[in-house]
């Protein structure tokens, strides 16, 4: 069963929100049984803490650069390009190598890229990864994108709590060239 995280689409494909039932003979049953008795209060009151906590936290270079990797072998959808995918990923983190004056940020070790911060907020890291994913990817790279945020979300923020105070954010990142 997959868990829809929000009306946008996103889908939980972290581990953090996989169920295993035991199907036994009667499969039907099975799978009846589970969705009758399922009780998700906590989980969803878990998953709204995450998105405040998420815009309440600046994103690191490490969280930005997984999602780099992510949109770089991404496909996305006839009549867009990666290139323009990625451009916009660059107006929402900034350029990370101009700003830090690296020729390449994996010269940067785990433990420093996980301190320092991009000029985003985790939860513009989710967003904009969640509108790729749903608005101009394949099927295959929406998958993912959501395993990215499933991930994201179900681990703690390398900066959790860095930010002071939440911001206004904006509702689309990519750019509709």
């Amino acid at each position: 069963m997959l868990r829809t995280v929000c009306s946008n689409g996103m889908i939980g494909y972290a581990r953090a929100f996989r169920s295993e039932i035991s199907v036994g003979k009667d499969v039907a049953y099975a799978i009846a049984r589970a969705m009758n008795s399922f009780d998700n209060s906590d989980g969803y009151a878990a998953l709204r803490q995450r998105f405040d906590s998420a815009q309440r936290s600046w994103a690191s270079i490490r969280e930005a650069e997984d999602l780099y990797r992510v949109l770089a072998r991404l496909h996305v959808r006839r009549g867009r390009k990666t290139e323009s995918i990625l451009g916009d990923y660059y107006n929402v983190t900034g350029r990370l190598q101009e700003l830090y004056g690296l020729a390449n940020l994996e010269a940067l070790g785990s433990k420093r890229q996980r301190v320092l911060p991009a000029k985003c907020r985790v939860y513009d890291l989710l967003n904009f990864a969640s509108e790729v994913g749903t608005h101009h990817a394949t099927p295959a790279g929406n998958r993912q994108l959501q395993a990215y945020i499933g991930n994201l979300i179900s681990d703690e923020y390398d900066l959790e709590g860095s930010g002071d105070s939440v911001s206004e954010f904006n509702d689309f990142f990519v750019s509709q060239n």
